[in-house]
């Protein structure tokens, strides 16, 4: 009677009593297949870590001086000799967040495929393309790589050939490949650009089946960032400098020709004392003043553009240079292998506690 009370017991609340010794002679008795099952994993493992070659990554770490300070300077200056000279930095501030976007474009991506580099056995310097050319990868990338060849031969392509032969000089879109566009895709894959929220630091990072490749190819990608970023914000500074200094030149030739002008009608005018000719004299001053006003605050102008290109360089800190990688990424093969083997042992010791009683069930339709 107690025993049935007991059980009603641990039946109300929830509880189910379960002996942990009593699964150890189950898995005694299927010791062969939990270990079989174990190898078969570690085999399957084996054949996927030595079916792909080995990555090395690379980082370089920068920090942009983008200082929102400097323009306040230039606008001292600019009221000092009392010029309105807007510079406007916010609109000329990139957003560090498109980073990535510049370097995953095609634009970016193609000027990568023929940079110089070097591998680990050999100090020979051959192009990026050259190299995955010549590289020999494990038989799953090639497998995968076949995949992919075979299913973009069942796309539909179409015929551009032509395209842009009329207007040669145009720069509005790009002309590649199918070769060329897998290998910018498999490039893009390859790199990598992060920033940090917080510190606003730039991560430039590749990955390569080679160490030197891996450095090579990542401290070009943070030279041209660089070198891109640079370009784009001076071009607006660079634009306005040009377009003073077109003014300028063209106020200095009017003010002379009008200063020239003004000296010749003197000269000719000098014992008349006529009304009109007095009135042309004043006339052709007041030409000159306001020509040599327009021709000084243009100049002025034109220097503040020229000293604006040199405020609104960032100037990029490296934080972390690039070093050669020493070890290959990933968590390596052999402990792929353990990991696999011990995964394999779980999944069987499953199957035996678990999963064959469930199997069974379902089979006499139990539910």
């Amino acid at each position: 009677m107690a025993t049935a009370q007991d059980g009603n017991s641990n039946i109300n609340t929830g509880k189910i009593d379960v002996d942990i010794w009593d699964f150890i002679p189950k898995l005694k008795k299927s010791f062969h297949f939990i270990l079989y099952f174990a190898l078969g994993f570690a085999f399957l493992g084996g054949i996927i870590a030595f079916g792909r070659m080995k990555t090395y990554r690379a980082e370089l770490v920068l920090s942009p001086e983008l200082g929102a300070s400097k323009e306040g300077s230039l606008s001292s200056i600019a009221d000092m000799v009392g010029l309105s000279f807007d510079f406007g930095s916010n609109s000329e501030a990139v957003n560090v967040m498109i980073y990535p976007d510049v370097v995953a474009s095609k634009s970016f991506l193609m000027g990568l495929i023929n940079i110089p580099v070097r591998t680990l056995e050999s100090t020979d310097t051959v192009s990026l393309r050259t190299f995955y050319k010549n590289k020999e990868g494990g038989w799953l990338d090639g497998l995968q790589r076949g995949m992919g060849e075979i299913l973009a031969s069942f796309k539909k392509k179409k015929n551009i050939g032509g395209l842009g032969e009329k207007e040669s000089n145009t720069e509005s879109f790009i002309l590649i490949s199918d070769k060329e566009d897998a290998f910018i895709g498999m490039l893009k894959n390859s790199i990598s650009v992060d920033v940090d929220d917080k510190t606003g630091l730039i991560i430039v990072a590749s990955t390569t089946p080679d160490p030197y490749v891996s450095a090579i190819l990542t401290d070009t990608v943070g030279k041209r960032l660089q070198s891109y970023i640079t370009q784009y914000r001076t071009t607006k500074a660079k634009l306005d400098y040009d377009y003073f200094d077109k003014m300028s030149d063209e106020a200095e030739i009017k003010y002379k020709n009008s200063l020239n002008a003004y000296a010749d009608n003197v000269d000719s005018n000098m014992q008349a004392v006529l009304q009109r000719v007095k009135g042309k004299q004043e006339k052709l001053e007041a030409d000159v003043a306001l020509a040599a006003q327009v021709y000084t605050q243009l100049k002025q102008k034109k220097e503040l553009a020229k000293a604006k290109i040199q405020e609104v360089k960032p100037a990029f800190v490296v934080i972390d240079p690039v070093s050669v990688p020493l070890r290959a990424t990933g968590i390596g093969r052999l402990f792929t292998i353990l990991l696999s083997f011990i995964m394999g042992g779980i999944l069987a010791s499953m199957w035996i506690l678990v999963g064959r009683e469930i199997w069974e069930r379902l089979k006499r339709g139990d539910g």
